[in-house]
C-alpha cells in the first residue's frame, strides 16, 4: 500500500492508506454510532462498489452522503485496538 491523498481525520480518529482500486481506513477508536469519513469532492474514490470490515463477516452498512461516506458500525467488532475498513472502488486509489 502506499499513502493516500490524505494522511487521516480527527473526528472519528481515522488514517489512510491505499493500493491498486482499494482505500484501507483504519479506525483508532470505536465509533458507537454512523460515522462519516470525509472524501474528497470530484474524487473516483466515491465510485465506491462495496465496503467491508477486516476480519469480520457482517456486512457493513453504507451510503454516499455529501461530505463522504456514511457508514454504520457493525454489531460485532473484531479485535480490540484498531479496525480496518476495505472500501473498494472502480478506479486506481
Amino acid at each position: 500500500t502506499r499513502p493516500w491523498v490524505t494522511f487521516g481525520q480527527e473526528n472519528p480518529a481515522m488514517r489512510f492508506t491505499a493500493g491498486d482500486d482499494v482505500l484501507y481506513a483504519i479506525a483508532l477508536q470505536r465509533p458507537a454510532s454512523p460515522f462519516v469519513i470525509a472524501l474528497p469532492e470530484n474524487h473516483p474514490v466515491r465510485q465506491i462498489r462495496d465496503i467491508s470490515m477486516l476480519g469480520s463477516n457482517e456486512e457493513v452498512e453504507w451510503r454516499l452522503v455529501d461530505d463522504g461516506v456514511r457508514i454504520t458500525p457493525p454489531q460485532k467488532w473484531p479485535g480490540l485496538h484498531a479496525w480496518t475498513f476495505r472500501i473498494r472502488t472502480d478506479h486506481i486509489q
